[in-house]
């Protein structure tokens, strides 16, 4: 960040002062964030431990970032900052993994076509499920009921 207003400052022309004014307030709001994120307790706010509730019980379906800011009344950047400050993922991430835990316990508990874990997970076709799974999980959808299933 600060390489970045060096360089504007160095090679300033008549098109520079909107970008080194937007690295300085970008500057000052994450110095800001840190001086408030040390102020506060290590508790989440009720209404992100609500997102993260609504998450859980609805990761099968889309979650629109738009809906949830305004469904909470929290700004988008707020509710990122926030949720990814006291949760270290993002909300997409966190949503992620829930929909990798139900397929896991789907796969473990039960004898269901692999297209039907996929898409009772929230996953919207086979392939994605396989590549997000195995992403997460190092091992592909049948090969982790194999070694965990019944």
């Amino acid at each position: 960040m600060t390489t970045k207003i060096y360089h504007e400052f160095q090679n300033s022309n008549c098109d520079s002062d909107l970008l080194f004014e937007e690295h300085i307030t970008n500057l000052l709001a994450k110095i800001a964030h840190k001086i408030t994120a040390q102020r506060c307790e290590s508790i989440p706010p009720p209404w992100l431990i609500n997102i993260k509730e609504f998450i859980e019980e609805n990761f099968d379906q889309s979650i629109s970032f738009k809906s949830l800011s305004m469904e909470y009344d929290i700004h988008p950047v707020h509710l990122s900052r926030t949720f990814k400050s006291f949760y270290n993922c993002t909300l997409g991430e966190y949503q992620r993994v829930m929909r990798i835990k139900a397929a896991c316990e789907n796969l473990v508990r039960s004898n269901n076509p692999l297209v039907e874990v996929a898409t009772q997970s929230g996953f919207y076709d086979q392939s994605h499920f396989y590549r997000v799974f195995k992403n997460q999980t190092g091992l592909l959808p049948f090969s982790f009921r194999k070694i965990y299933g019944c």
